[in-house]
This record gives C-alpha cells, sequence and structure tokens, in this order.
C-alpha cells in the first residue's frame, strides 16, 4: 500500500541489541526534511532487542517473529506493512549519517529510470567497502575459491565480481549492490515482487538485483549518502551455519540463472564443485582466529567487534 510517506525503512534484526539501538537513533538524527516510518522485525532475538525498541522507541512499529525466519522472510513481512514511495532494506548494524536518506530521495525523485540505489559503505574508521557486484561467470567463482583476490589483490579476474577498480566517489550505475542499506521504488517493488524466499540469506541481494535488471530499471550507487557498516555481527555469531546457507545460496542462484545453459555433466561438475568449496571455506573457518563469513575486499575486520557483540546476548 503506497500512502504519503516517502520512505519507509525495514530493519530485520536478530541479536543485535546495541547496534539496533544505534541504528535507529542515527536514522532519527540524520534524517531532515524527508516524512519517514521505521518497521523492526525482530528475529525472535534472544538478547532483549524486542524489549529495548518497544521501550526506547514507541514510535517504531515492531514486529516480533515467534521463530527465526531469516533474512528475506524477515524483510518480507516488513515489506508487507510499508506505506512510504520509497522503501528501504536497512541492516541492524549500521549508522546512516546526516541527511543520508534525504539524498537518495531527492536522487531517485530526479532519477526516474532508477529502480533502486545504495549509499557508500564506510568502515567504522572510514574506509570504504566495496558494496557493488556483478554477476560472475564460472572462472571467476573458481578464481574467487581459490582467494585470487587475496594472493594477487586487484587482479582483473575477481574484480570483475568484487569491481575495486572502480572510483566510488562518483555516482556508478550497477549491475548489483548489495542490500545493506537499500532504496527501492515502490512502483518497481510491485512489479517484480518481495525478495525471493528460496534463499534465507544469502544470495537474496543477486536475484534481487538481477530482476530489477531484467526488468528494465537501473540500479545506482550514490557516493553523497554515506552510512558506517559495522559488518556482519548477526552472521558472525553462528558463522558454520551462515557459511552453509551461503553456498546453499550459491547453488540456488546456479541452478536458477546458470544451468539452463549448460549440459547435464557440466552442471553436475559445477554443484560438486560448490560442495568441494564449502569443504574448502570450513576448515579454516574452523579451525582458524577469523570467525567471519564475508572477509572479501573491502569487508570490515570485525573479529574482535564480533566477540564483544556476543558477550552480552541472553
Amino acid at each position: 500500500m503506497s500512502g504519503t510517506l516517502d520512505v519507509s525503512v525495514v530493519i530485520a534484526s536478530y541479536n543485535t541489541r546495541s547496534m539496533l539501538e544505534s541504528c535507529i537513533e542515527s536514522i532519527h538524527e540524520s534524517v531532515d526534511a524527508i516524512t519517514y516510518e521505521i518497521i523492526c522485525v525482530d528475529d525472535s532475538s534472544s538478547d532483549g532487542s524486542a524489549d529495548m525498541v518497544r521501550q526506547n522507541f514507541p514510535d517504531v512499529r515492531l514486529v516480533e517473529n515467534t521463530d527465526n525466519l531469516g533474512y528475506t522472510k524477515s524483510n518480507n513481512i516488513g515489506i508487507k506493512l510499508t506505506q512510504g514511495k520509497y522503501v528501504v532494506l536497512l541492516n541492524a548494524d549500521t549508522e546512516i549519517q546526516s541527511q543520508a536518506f534525504d539524498r537518495m530521495v531527492a536522487f531517485m525523485d530526479q532519477t526516474p529510470e532508477a529502480g533502486a540505489c545504495s549509499p557508500k559503505l564506510l568502515n567504522p574508521d572510514g574506509s570504504i567497502q566495496y558494496c557493488i557486484r556483478s554477476f560472475p561467470n564460472v572462472l571467476v567463482l573458481v578464481a574467487q575459491s581459490l582467494s585470487f583476490h587475496k594472493l594477487f589483490p586487484n587482479n582483473p579476474i575477481t574484480d570483475q565480481y568484487y569491481r575495486t577498480s572502480l572510483d566510488y566517489d562518483h555516482i556508478i550505475e550497477a549491475e548489483s549492490i548489495g542490500t545493506t542499506c537499500y532504496m527501492i521504488r515502490r512502483e518497481v517493488l510491485d512489479e517484480i515482487g518481495l525478495l525471493d524466499e528460496a534463499f534465507f540469506l544469502y544470495c537474496a541481494d543477486l536475484d534481487f538485483n538481477k530482476r530489477i535488471g531484467s526488468a528494465g530499471h537501473k540500479i545506482f550507487y550514490l557516493p553523497q549518502a554515506e552510512v558506517i557498516h559495522y559488518g556482519g555481527l548477526s552472521v558472525n555469531q553462528n558463522a558454520r551455519w551462515h557459511l552453509i546457507d551461503a553456498h546453499r545460496g550459491y547453488r540456488v542462484l546456479y541452478d536458477r540463472y546458470y544451468a539452463p545453459n549448460h549440459g547435464p555433466l557440466y552442471n553436475a561438475l559445477l554443484r560438486l564443485a560448490i560442495k568441494i568449496r564449502l569443504g574448502l571455506f570450513l576448515v579454516p573457518l574452523t579451525l582458524g582466529r577469523d570467525k567471519r563469513v564475508t572477509k572479501g575486499p573491502g569487508a570490515p575486520d570485525q573479529v574482535s567487534a564480533w566477540r564483544e557483540s556476543t558477550v552480552d546476548t541472553r
């Protein structure tokens, strides 16, 4: 349902109480001239997140899931309640900087071909997070699995996916951008539908962007709007499970967009490669100190922050 509000912000949150509080406060403090609503969908957190929202932010519409439904289902629950001209999907581990949403709305109002846009994402130390992605081919996936982006930084093969060579100080039309902070036009959302719940979390953004682009709408990165992203504090609390879910997402994405173009033997080999890739990634995750799921170029170094965030969970 579309109303008179400029923006509906949907925050799907799981066990990030302190970060969620800072996130909501930053929205209130950063907005200047636009009208907005905040819908928080708590995904059965055990750390008192829902109680905090209820007590500290009575203006926020709170939905409490009785089970851990996951990113896509929780966001879809929130989206169905929105009334704004634009809908923002927002991670709880973010802090909105001054007038970021105002600037995103102004850009969307002035750019009718834009179906969605995303701001500049910054690490807590002010460095850039590379949030623009392309749809990878098989060679890129193999190179990424072999950690070419670590062995040979800025190499042209994996950079086809990570896009670190782009100038992040300018507006960029992108194939895909993560949904950490993601504004989509109401009419486009009505046209393409909700997030695909075949994905629990991982690869849902790639699928969403693919559908937007296939419908003829453009996606833009906006450097004039800035958001600090702490990165992965929910998923890193159960990194092994989320790493498995990431590879489940790869399989769904492959079967949907790549498998129809190849024969049975090729597809069988690629599906086996996804399983092998999972095994290769599980070993260092299990034995190593770094428990992050996302560790690509520009990802925040949140090992210590993740550990601190789990101490207060109840």
